[in-house]
């Protein structure tokens, strides 16, 4: 079986990698033997150069060796530690401790461990020489637990375990550790015979210092005969991180199979009995298949309109289609159940939202879209093309705008092609304009379109859009950088000189924060 692990922070952060610890063949006991073995390099990468002078060309003089107080690395430290029980903060008294270094080379991720040596009942200590040998990340060797986040009590924000400047060795690390199991089994048809070729991958979260959570993907490909083996997964995930106990969180850890051919599973590894996690089977469906048109209240067929089947909120199992010119449409491979229609005709004023159930038989249907009235905007702000409005009560009502949203696109234009911002349609919200602030009304959106210009012109990066989307491939959000000119930099200007006595005026107190 082989393992890729991609970790990501969920919306409030930065990717994190680390590796699936090794299990021991025996118990782990309280005391370590008498002569531990010698920790590995965290780093085992070999670099191939040439140190023989070239008789073909005169060589430069040798470097001048840096001064004594500017040593080129860090002198070798060591990284003083406890293990406590997530939940209730009792030392785990058997933990065997692994560093966990991730780094890129050779055109791929790459990890290196290294044990730490035992230094007393859930205490250790790691070695580490050389600034770029610091561990990136943690793990146990003991079965059925996982470490979720450290902390360092003289810099508890410290995300990596580099040297303290003034020299001292660190102590009072304390890693957490929280109880895991897994998920072993097969996947099969509904015939009973193994799938092979079948795509599978969970969400694994870690809490990271300073109090963020971090949400990382891991892809499995199960052997030939559909064996699988997925976690560890926490047994009680508040112990990772409080946000776990809320239910859209937990609604991401589960474990999806998908397979060409067949509908998309999706298991909750909490919904599986402790004693069926051992041999687990995953049955895969062919589906039912939805056919038909669209239609205005007249008859006309609705041309290019995403047709959406969502199931709540099990996002993985969605399906989309586009209209033909005819209007007409197919959705396969459609899992049973209780799912919701949707039909976003928005260039003809018109939308389509039907629940429904789907069931494991072929289904052929016309639908009407309904037709909704929105008077024009009173106020419309037009920035390199796009037609951009605030959001009001019958506009919130008419596109099924978020709550979170605030400014729309009225009008997408066609200079979104020669701005690399994406394939941008009416109806999309837009979240963020220039560097991480979100939009809280039209004249918010042109303050920080001129603070963008502004930017653009002193080669910060921020020139970028974010914006909520749908289409066939997918829904969400998405962020695109803007390819800006001369030419929209002083239409966005223009903007700022007639919003200007309209910006929210700062408030001293946030400001002082």
């Amino acid at each position: 079986m082989r393992w890729v692990l991609i970790a990501a922070l969920l919306g409030v952060g930065a990717w994190v990698l680390w590796s699936r610890p090794e299990m021991p063949t025996a118990p782990v006991e309280d005391e370590p033997a008498a002569d531990p073995p010698a920790a590995p390099a965290l780093l085992t990468t070999e670099r191939t150069r040439s140190d023989a002078p070239s008789a073909s060309k005169p060589q430069p003089a040798p470097a001048a060796p840096p001064p004594p107080d500017k040593p080129r690395s860090w002198a070798p430290y060591a990284i003083h530690g406890v293990v406590k029980r997530a939940g209730t903060k009792e030392v785990f008294a058997s933990a065997e401790v692994v560093a966990v270094r991730t780094y890129f080379g050779d055109q791929h991720f790459k990890t290196d461990r290294r044990p730490a040596e035992h230094a007393g009942p859930g205490r250790f200590v790691l070695q580490v020489g050389g600034l770029d040998e610091t561990p990136t990340a943690w793990d146990l060797r003991n079965e059925g637990w996982s470490v979720t986040r450290w902390t360092c009590d003289d810099d508890p924000k410290k995300t990596y375990f580099s040297p303290r400047e003034d020299g001292r060795e660190r102590y009072d690390v304390t890693l957490f550790a929280y109880e895991t199991f897994s998920v072993r089994g097969q996947i099969v048809d509904d015939d009973g015979r193994p799938v092979a070729g079948a795509a599978l991958n969970y969400v694994t979260p870690r809490a990271m210092p300073g109090g963020s959570i971090s949400m990382g993907t891991v892809r499995l490909h199960p052997e030939s005969d559909g064996r699988f083996e997925a976690g560890p997964f926490a047994v009680h995930p508040e112990h990772v991180h409080p946000a776990l106990k809320s239910t859209s969180m937990r609604t991401h850890l589960v474990i999806t199979v998908r397979k060409e051919g067949f509908t998309t599973r999706v298991v909750d590894p909490y919904a599986i009995l402790p004693d069926e996690r051992d041999d687990y089977r995953v049955v895969l469906l062919e589906g039912a298949t939805w056919s038909g048109t669209l239609v205005d209240r007249r008859g006309r067929a609705l041309p290019d309109v995403v047709i959406e089947m969502r199931y709540g909120d099990q996002y993985r199992l969605r399906r989309a289609t586009r209209t033909d010119a005819a209007g007409a449409w197919t959705l396969n491979r459609l899992s049973p159940g209780k799912a919701t229609l949707l039909a976003r005709a928005y260039d003809y004023d018109a939308k389509l939202k039907r629940e429904v159930e789907v069931s494991d038989q072929d289904e052929e249907h016309e639908f009407v879209a309904e037709s909704f009235d929105v008077p024009p905007p009173a106020e419309v702000v037009k920035a390199f093309g796009l037609e951009l409005v605030e959001v009001d009560e019958t506009i919130r009502e008419a596109f099924d705008v978020p709550a979170h949203i605030h400014v729309l696109i009225w009008d997408a234009g066609d200079d979104w092609k020669r701005l690399r911002i994406g394939n941008l349609a009416r109806g999309f919200g837009v979240m963020c304009l220039g560097n991480y602030v979100d939009v809280k009304s039209l004249p918010h959106a042109v303050q920080l379109l001129n603070q963008m210009a502004a930017d653009t012109a002193r080669n910060v990066p921020g020139p970028r859009i974010v914006y909520t989307f749908w289409n066939e491939r997918s829904s969400g959000t998405n962020t695109q950088y803007l390819n800006l000119t001369e030419h929209d930099l002083e239409g966005i200007k223009a903007l700022d000189a007639r919003f200007r006595d309209r910006y929210p005026k700062p408030d001293p107190a946030k400001e002082a924060k």
